[in-house]
């Protein structure tokens, strides 16, 4: 994410008590000394679709540990628990994308109507939209979203079963994307189903929805309801939902003492890695190799240009100018892991925006000061995020560090140029540059040489000169003129509902 180079930029220190409390976890969850597996990875970038979804820290982990809880108890074979386990911590993949949409329609912050949503959600699926009619009064504008408005209100559109079906079919979407098996999207798609028909998308009953979706629907509601209201109210939901919202036999898994007699010592905050590793499938050592892990960056990547319809190719297309500026730098061939490392930072460099709300990202005018405030935290979130994810320890400076300036006046470390990585500042030159050239609420997109004369303005002091240098070569190739012919998109079309 990059604010405009004209608008005000005060130097604002970001608290980081938050990093030492997540470092502190992550030290925890090494000293199990297990070998690194695709479900560790999984499981530390999991954080960032707890944050984009508005839940409590950890919610992933620990919907994980219920859910495989229960398919061991259920008795499911290793190679169905390991496809349990990734859409246990995949199952809000999709959820970013109804950010937007939520924004436009109420004019409020997406992640806490999520949760308001969520808990009208907790007795039947299509409540919500009622109660939720009048908030929406004096925060429409357009002619779309009054359609919306007066479909809303006259029963002929279910807003909390369209967000639940671009939930759950979009996370599908995206797992199958990071070549994870079928099961896993099969179950993604399916959490959001009830095993009465009442669900979304698809309205699926009894057995006709994959086992283990009804697995990841009972989980997730207990780990949320545990979170919020405490063991003996997550385990009264279960019961009292049993054969509409939730799978009998699944219930009967979960009230199983063997599964739920210490889940409060469980799901703990300090526990929970541990507790997940206790009940972690067996699978193959480093399952992650260079292909997976750039697969898995890019789909991440999706995830979070999904948060806003003004950012929907920032990440994929930073990728591609770091990419060719590097190969201006670089020769071909030369130094194959760097170029790894900055093509993975491309794709999460912004995962921190999970954690801003769409009333900023989308503004149309000056952000006040507090937005700014709001808006320079998102590179200390992407650190924190990815501070937990071992596969991706290389990427982190680049996340941390793609606001930061020459002079030293940049965000959130203040950090001066001859401290800084040259990949860092290049990637920082590259993110610049993408976002001048793309559109945005408060303007129109600069022309490749507008964006050009912008940052050459700042050369030496908010623009390293050599990262420059190596843009101006980029930008005279035929690479990078096919890049920015890629056809342009109009943010409007992206918040239609379909």
């Amino acid at each position: 994410m990059t604010l405009d180079p004209r608008r005000p930029k005060p130097a604002i220190r970001v608290e980081r008590q938050g990093a030492r409390l997540l470092v502190g976890s992550r030290v925890t969850r090494q000293e199990a000394s297990r070998p690194l597996t695709l479900g560790d990875t999984l499981a530390s970038l999991s954080h960032a679709l707890d944050v984009s979804e508005g839940h409590q820290h950890e919610h992933a982990l620990k919907t994980a540990i219920v859910g495989l809880r229960v398919g061991r108890r259920l008795g499911l074979p290793e190679r169905h628990l390991e496809d349990l386990y990734h859409a246990l911590l995949l199952k809000d993949l999709g959820a970013s994308a109804n950010s937007a949409q939520l924004y436009h329609l109420f004019g409020r912050d997406d992640a806490r109507l999520r949760r308001a949503l969520r808990r009208l959600d907790v007795e039947r699926i299509r409540e919500g939209s009622t109660l939720v009619f009048s908030q929406l009064v004096g925060a429409v504008k357009g002619p779309w979203r009054l359609k919306y408005l007066l479909d809303l209100g006259l029963g002929r559109f279910d807003l909390v079963a369209h967000l639940a079906r671009t939930h759950a079919e979009r996370g599908a979407r995206l797992a199958a994307d990071m070549g994870l098996g079928s099961g896993v999207a099969a179950a993604i798609a399916a959490s959001s189903e009830r095993y009465d028909g009442s669900g979304a998308p698809a309205g699926a009953a009894g057995e006709a929805i994959p086992l283990a979706g009804r697995i990841v629907a009972l989980a997730q509601a207990v780990a949320q309801h545990f979170a919020e209201d405490g063991p003996r109210a997550a385990v009264e939901l279960v019961r009292k939902h049993s054969g509409s919202w939730f799978d009998p036999a699944v219930v009967a898994a979960f009230e199983d003492p063997v599964v739920s007699g210490d889940l409060d010592e469980a799901l703990r905050h300090d526990r929970a890695w541990h507790s997940l590793t206790a009940v972690a499938p067996r699978e193959e050592p480093l399952h992650v190799d260079d292909e997976r892990l750039g697969r898995v960056a890019d789909v991440f990547g999706r995830v979070i240009d999904a948060k806003s319809a003004w950012t929907a190719r920032h990440s994929s297309r930073v990728k591609q100018v770091a990419l060719g500026m590097f190969d201006q730098v670089v020769a071909p061939g030369d130094e194959p892991a760097r170029r790894r490392a900055l093509a993975r930072g491309a794709a999460l460099h912004d995962v921190g925006t999970l954690g801003v709300s769409n009333a900023v990202l989308e503004k149309g005018g000056a952000l006040d000061e507090v937005e700014l405030e709001v808006v320079r935290r998102h590179t200390a979130y992407g650190e924190h995020i990815l501070s937990w994810a071992d596969a991706y320890a290389e990427v982190v400076p680049l996340a941390a560090g793609h606001h930061e300036r020459p002079d030293g006046r940049g965000y959130h470390g203040a950090v001066p140029a001859d401290l800084l990585p040259f990949d860092v500042r290049l990637l920082a030159v590259a993110d610049q540059f993408e976002a001048l050239t793309s559109p945005r609420p408060h303007r129109d997109p600069f022309a490749p040489e507008e964006a050009l004369s912008i940052l050459a303005a700042e050369a030496g002091s908010g623009v390293d000169q050599a990262a420059l240098q190596a843009l101006e070569r980029y930008l005279a190739t035929p690479e990078a003129a096919e890049v920015l012919r890629t056809e342009r998109f109009d943010p409007e079309e992206m918040l239609v509902i379909a």
